[in-house]
């Protein structure tokens, strides 16, 4: 059964670790990743923060924003899955959900 995120869950995974280390639990790309947390207006760590978060460096995280006027609660979440059609080959196709509370 799929987990639905809140904008804020997903906020706080994509600041506690690497999103190429995140994204594949989710079964997606970390570059769909970051294009999921763009569209839900998520801020993301940007280039290098995690190497200097590693090498001790003072790192900054930007503040979490408020929902704008019109967007849901929940992230859309970007999932694969396979379709076997009657011609026997195996199609990835990428499928939008928006899970509404």
């Amino acid at each position: 059964m799929a987990k639905r995120l809140s904008r804020k869950e997903l906020y706080e995974l994509v600041w506690s670790e690497p999103m190429k280390i995140l994204a594949p639990r989710f079964g997606i790309s970390d570059v769909a990743l970051r294009k999921t947390c763009a569209r839900a207006e998520i801020p993301t760590p940007g280039p290098g923060h995690w190497a200097k978060k590693t090498a001790g460096k003072n790192t900054s995280q930007e503040a979490f924003p408020e929902r704008p006027p019109g967007m849901e609660l929940w992230v859309p979440r970007l999932i694969s899955t396979s379709i076997l059609p009657l011609t026997g080959f195996s199609v990835v196709c990428p499928l939008f959900f928006l899970l509404v509370r």
